[in-house]
């Protein structure tokens, strides 16, 4: 089977120095354009659907992301999955004996074909389904969260002796996020303009008042949560400040009272399923800082951390990669720093690096004497939490908080509200959880549901970040940890 799915490729029949593909892309009730440029293991790929536009590439070894909203990333591979598995088969192909890569049998349905397993360790489990008679992949099946997703591939055209398919659909059982691919044009004689291979800059849509680098921006902080006043549309409103968010969150139902256009509609399956849809808001005014054609989220939010204030969306990636972000625990205020002009503080600080594959800040983090977690940096995590998988590789260092009531001992769960509704955390006890050479000592932490992405184990929220000023740099890629006066007066007691 191996044999024929091999044979299938075809064979090179001369070397490609750039190849320029072109794909009709329709899905989320709208449609675009795919655009694939290669040269050698340089490419580009750029998506245009409806009325926004993102690409990611490698360049020279370095693979990088760039959102609709203008802000570039460096990609760290968290997330390779899919490569570790692209790399089982590629070197079961080559005959290399694998566990990892294994026949199941033959189905008829849905389609004729060999099906083989794909499931290299810390890899994606995938379902190949080979067709009998001429050996291509018509068909991929995986189920990396939970979710099974399918991709049907067919038209399949020989280029240069090479054969690949040039029609493909993807479904995961929502009707809303259906896409379909159909090749237009692949041009495998192309010529490059000038640096359209390099890496693109950073050009978000946050801008500073002339002549001013450091900005107090209206916050009020309440039980560790930071809200943020904004206007949109004339009206005022309020956002949570919250460092683990992909984006600009704004309600759904407020998004429609201010008359926002809302497109590529698509179902989300975190906390609770809910849709998210787009919108393109003209101004975002934070105090005299202001965000021009901001492409946010549109989702079911509500948060009420008091009777005077009615929380209705979250300022995330897209505001802290156009500033240098300063969280004050102490004093409760927050600062944002020109990025062109800032200079790190002064003093015991810890400089952290941060992986922002996700759009969220990433860090390394010890939780007793394990191997390192991912851990985010969450301004709008009320709680220290940990998910499921990762506490079980370390129930030999965590305990439950229990009570006990006669001869009975209770482990009571609590209620947190997360994007899209409200999910459950188990109160559990770590001897010792390590950010750097930062260490902290029977830390009371909670643990739920794997709910926020694949290779993240868990969030650092307020009962941590409370002990530091906390600076957000995105554009280098670091987080400052500067302990305050909380956690200098502790170390001294």
């Amino acid at each position: 089977m191996l044999a024929l799915y091999r044979a299938s490729a075809g064979n090179v029949v001369k070397p490609i120095a750039v190849s320029r593909e072109v794909d009709a892309v329709s899905g989320q009730s709208d449609s675009g354009t795919e655009t694939i440029v290669r040269s050698g293991n340089d490419f580009v790929t750029t998506f245009r659907l409806g009325r926004t536009s993102a690409s990611f590439g490698s360049f020279h070894g370095v693979r990088w992301s760039h959102n609709e909203n203008g802000y570039t990333r460096i990609v760290s591979g968290i997330h390779d999955e899919s490569m570790l598995s692209a790399r089982a088969l590629a070197d079961a192909l080559k005959g290399t004996p694998a566990d990892s890569v294994r026949l199941l049998g033959e189905v008829a349905k849905p389609v004729e074909a060999y099906v083989m397993e794909v499931h290299p360790q810390g890899g994606l489990l995938e379902w190949l389904f080979i067709d009998r008679a001429s050996g291509r992949l018509v068909r991929k099946e995986d189920s990396g969260d939970g979710t099974r997703e399918t991709y049907t591939y067919d038209d399949f055209r020989t280029t240069d002796g090479v054969v690949e398919p040039w029609h493909e659909t993807y479904a995961d059982g929502s009707p809303e996020d259906a896409f379909d691919w159909k090749t237009t044009s692949l041009d495998d004689a192309a010529r490059l303009t000038p640096g359209e291979l390099a890496i693109p800059p950073s050009r978000g849509p946050l801008t500073f008042p002339a002549a001013a680098g450091d900005i107090r921006l209206p916050a009020m902080f309440e039980d560790g949560a930071i809200i943020v006043h904004v206007t949109i549309g004339g009206r005022g409103l309020d956002l949570q400040l919250d460092s683990g968010a992909s984006g600009v969150v704004i309600d759904a139902d407020v998004a429609s009272q201010l008359g926002l256009e809302k497109f590529d509609t698509q179902s989300d399956e975190q906390s609770t399923s809910h849709e998210v849809s787009s919108a393109i808001v003209s101004e975002i005014q934070i105090g005299p800082l202001s965000m021009h054609n901001v492409v946010v989220q549109c989702l079911p939010f509500f948060y009420n951390p008091d009777s005077e204030h009615k929380v209705v969306g979250l300022l995330g990636y897209d505001f802290f990669a156009g500033a240098v972000v300063k969280v004050d625990y102490v004093n409760d205020t927050v600062d944002a720093f020109d990025a062109a002009s800032f200079k790190a503080p002064a003093g015991p600080i810890e400089k952290l690096p941060i992986k922002l594959d996700d759009q969220i800040p990433m860090i390394d983090a010890q939780l007793g004497s394990g191997d390192p977690g991912n851990f985010v940096i969450d301004t709008g995590a009320q709680s220290f939490i940990i998910f499921d998988d990762f506490a079980k590789q370390h129930s030999n260092d965590i305990a439950q908080i229990g009570y006990a009531d006669g001869r009975k001992v209770y482990y009571p769960k609590e209620v947190a509200q997360g994007v899209g509704g409200f999910f459950f955390l188990q109160p559990i006890q770590a001897r010792d959880f390590f950010i750097g050479e930062e260490g902290f000592q029977d830390v009371r932490l909670t643990q739920a549901a794997n709910f926020v992405g694949e290779d993240i184990d868990g969030l650092v929220g307020y009962p941590i970040l409370q002990f530091f000023d906390v600076y957000f740099d995105y554009a280098d890629s670091t987080i400052f940890l500067q302990p305050n006066s909380i956690l200098l007066n502790e170390m001294k007691q």
